[in-house]
């Protein structure tokens, strides 16, 4: 786990977490960096994954700000 959110105007809570999988054939090399936010009515899940067996760590940086500041947006 990277980070954990609060409720918000319109967030009940999300996560922000990363996995990686390596050395595991057939399948190939992951890293995935992934926001689950958990809405009033609705479960979002946004993630980057690369076919690698770790990003590199500006990129790593920029993919946890940009995920990190993703909202929900409400329009009636």
């Amino acid at each position: 786990m990277i980070a954990q959110g609060f409720r918000t105007e319109t967030e009940e809570a999300s996560i922000l977490y990363e996995s990686k999988f390596t050395n595991c054939p057939p399948h190939a090399d992951q890293h995935e960096v992934a926001r689950v936010i958990y809405g009033k009515s609705n479960i979002f899940r946004l993630a980057y994954v690369a076919k690698t067996q770790a990003l590199a760590p500006e990129k790593r940086d920029k993919v946890i700000k940009e995920l990190s500041a993703a909202t929900i947006m409400v329009t009636r």
